[in-house]
């Protein structure tokens, strides 16, 4: 295999590996209420209020 096949190859392997990885995007939240599971928070400027 010459280099420019290898290196076709090579690129073609990791675009496919890319493909299969799932890519998880995390969105910022919105203000207002959220439910995690059982439990609700309420979030402003996409940051959890907390009791202080």
């Amino acid at each position: 295999m010459t280099y420019s096949k290898k290196f076709f190859a090579f690129i073609l392997i990791a675009v496919m590996i890319a493909c299969i990885i799932p890519v998880q995007v995390f969105a910022a939240k919105e203000n207002g209420w959220e439910k995690d599971g059982n439990d609700w928070y309420y979030y402003e400027d996409g940051v959890a209020v907390r009791n202080a």
